[in-house]
């Protein structure tokens, strides 16, 4: 029975391993390009009309981010990267945060104006989406 229990804990360990090497691999990879990638974006729109614009922080981030936080609650040694990128959990999640409610007040403001109200307002839209 020893054996056995043995046995099976050196393959739970190996495969636990395993796991954690491909996940660390993963890292690198999604980091880079993820943060490098602009935090707002415009949606395409038809005809010249001020399109609403969204937040773009990578769902992938928020999966390592998450992840991150998970493991080092089990005390799993983490790649340097990781570790620099979940130091910074609380900047991104205030700035995300904080730029979800400006996007969310700017998306309002275009949606409840009226056609006759758009041209009114235009110079001072076209200064906020220039901001963006």
């Amino acid at each position: 029975m020893q054996k056995l229990y043995n046995s099976l804990r050196k393959n739970l360990k190996e495969f636990e391993d395993q796991k954690i090497r491909e996940w660390e691999a993963g890292v690198e990879e999604s980091t880079d390009d993820k943060l490098n990638m602009f935090l707002l974006y415009r949606e395409p729109t038809e005809l010249a009309v001020e399109g609403f614009v969204r937040v773009n922080f990578d769902p992938t981030l928020v999966r390592l981010l998450r992840e991150v936080k998970y493991l080092k609650l089990l005390e799993i040694d983490l790649p340097e990267r990781a570790s620099k990128l979940y130091d910074k959990v609380a900047v991104y999640r205030t700035q995300t945060g904080n730029l979800e409610l400006c996007v969310n007040m700017y998306n309002d403001i275009l949606a409840t104006l009226l056609p006759v109200e758009k041209p009114l307002l235009a110079d001072r839209i076209a200064q906020m989406g220039n901001a963006l």
